[in-house]
Parts: C-alpha cells; sequence; structure tokens
C-alpha cells in the first residue's frame, strides 16, 4: 500500500470507533458517561497537533492534543465519539474535516483522555 521508513508503532493502525450511549443534549453533546465499542474500524496514523492548531481550537473551548489521518472516508466518526487504537489510547473527537471533499481522507482533531478508560464498554 505505502512505503516509507518508519519505526513499529509509528505507521497506520488499526482505530476503534466507539459512539456515546444514551441521551444527547442540545447542543449535540453526549450527555450520558457511557461508551459502546461499535464494528466500525479503520486505518490511521496518529500525530501531535501543532501549537498553531492546539491554540486555535482552545479558544473554541475544545482542546485538541493530537491529529488522526484516517484513510479513505467510509468510516465517519463525528464530534463527541471516541477513537480507541490497538494498544489501548483513547481519542475524544472534537470534530473532523475532509479535505478537499473527494472522501480519500479524513482529519480527526482530537483530546488524549486518560479518565475515560472506565466508560468504554
Amino acid at each position: 500500500m505505502f512505503q516509507s521508513n518508519l519505526r513499529p508503532g509509528e505507521g497506520f493502525m488499526q482505530i476503534y470507533i466507539c459512539k456515546p450511549v444514551g441521551n444527547i443534549s442540545p447542543s449535540g453533546r453526549a450527555s450520558s458517561g457511557k461508551y459502546k465499542v461499535t464494528d466500525d474500524t479503520f486505518l490511521g496514523i496518529i500525530t501531535n497537533a501543532s501549537q498553531k492548531e492546539i491554540d486555535l481550537w482552545k479558544q473554541n473551548n475544545h482542546p485538541i492534543t493530537h491529529k488522526v489521518t484516517g484513510y479513505g472516508a467510509q468510516v465517519k466518526a463525528s464530534a463527541a465519539d471516541i477513537l480507541v487504537t490497538e494498544d489501548g489510547m483513547q481519542l475524544y473527537v472534537q470534530g473532523s474535516k475532509n479535505p478537499g471533499g473527494l472522501d480519500l481522507t479524513m482529519i480527526y482533531y482530537v483530546e488524549e483522555r486518560l479518565d475515560m478508560k472506565r466508560e468504554v464498554e
């Protein structure tokens, strides 16, 4: 598929989408604290967000720490979903972007959450 010089763990990895279970607030955010793992998965690469992006998202009260670039856009996560990597890293989706609108890649702006381990079923 791709050829690059990456160390183990730096390349594409399988990412699982967890959807909120329960009520949705009027603003569109999950009001329940429980999440359920779905069958939706995609290949993605996780990178640190630049300082400019971190500041931009912090101004909107949606802090981010990382970006996830998903290969293909057949499976899409939305804001308030959680992305879980193969090694158990949990990333709370703050927003997404489909560059060019061509469905070749999806960019998810996420915040790494260490306090949500109990909430994913």
